[in-house]
């Protein structure tokens, strides 16, 4: 009997110090933790076109933002840009490194809290382009 109640107490103590251990935190969604980063307006700064068909030599073309020109990602999920002419596209963070800005896929190479920079590269048959656009606030 002795034994009977000294197992239950061991058991009562086990359970009621397990029950004590802190609950973990709810991890967050990494990408909506990217999203809440990238949300508002971002200026364009620069960017860069980097475009490949061999045989041909690699052909740079360098872009310089000027004052007014900007991205703008909405809570909505409709980013704006105004870098030729006024353009409104569905964007979506898919991983805390990749998101898609209408029918483009970018990787996200840099993310802080005034500087974010995105690149996306697409190819076709021979020839592949490298868009790099940097962003700040």
């Amino acid at each position: 009997m002795k034994k009977l109640i000294l197992l239950l107490l061991i058991a009562a103590s086990a359970l009621t110090i397990s029950s004590c251990k802190k609950d973990k935190a709810p991890t967050e969604n990494p990408a909506e933790a990217v999203k809440a980063k990238v949300l508002g307006k971002w200026n364009f700064e620069s960017g860069t076109i980097i475009t490949t068909n061999p045989p041909n030599p690699e052909k740079t073309e360098n872009l310089t933002g000027r004052p007014g020109m900007y991205f703008e990602f909405r809570t909505n999920g409709i980013s704006f840009n105004n870098l030729e002419g006024d353009a409104e596209e569905p964007y979506t963070v898919t991983s805390n490194t990749s998101m898609r800005i209408g029918d483009y896929t970018y990787n996200i190479k840099e993310l802080t809290a005034n500087r974010f920079v995105i690149e996306s590269v697409q190819s076709n048959n021979t020839t592949t382009s490298r868009f790099t656009m940097i962003l700040n606030r």
